[in-house]
């Protein structure tokens, strides 16, 4: 039952953020493809996943984890593969980056786009190197 709650409130939570992400302004990324160093801390990654990083973007588990209604699980799915197969003729770090920094360019089937579009603008390139690591790390 707790388990239940805590899905609804994220939820909840994934709803209340796509409305106000799209009642804000967007946010272009500051950062493209090319700037990502080409070698991310998974440990830095995932500490950024789970927490956030200093109080400037949501953490990646309010929305991401198994039974979400509002965004797919990343974790427990092997991520690699599947982003390997989003879209095609983009590895799964481009797809990881893109799909971070401008989240409306492929929504997953089955979901909207709650994503806020403000990752781009907020994280340093090494930030997202570091996630993206992270992520392609985890089977």
């Amino acid at each position: 039952m707790k388990r239940h709650r805590q899905n609804v409130v994220r939820a909840c939570l994934t709803v209340l953020t796509g409305l106000i992400v799209g009642c804000s302004a967007v946010l272009t990324s500051s950062v493209t493809y090319a700037d990502l160093p080409e070698v991310g801390d998974p440990a830095r990654g995932e500490a950024i996943y789970r927490d956030g990083a200093n109080g400037t973007v949501t953490p990646c588990t309010g929305c991401h984890v198994e039974n979400s209604a509002g965004a797919p699980a990343l974790i427990g799915v092997n991520y690699a593969e599947v982003a390997q197969s989003r879209v095609e003729g983009q590895t799964a770090r481009e797809y990881t980056f893109h799909a971070i920094v401008a989240p409306a360019s492929y929504i997953v089937a089955g979901y909207g786009n709650a994503m806020p579009e403000y990752y781009g603008a907020r994280l340093s390139a090494q930030d997202l190197a570091d996630v993206i690591a992270y992520l392609l790390s985890v089977p």
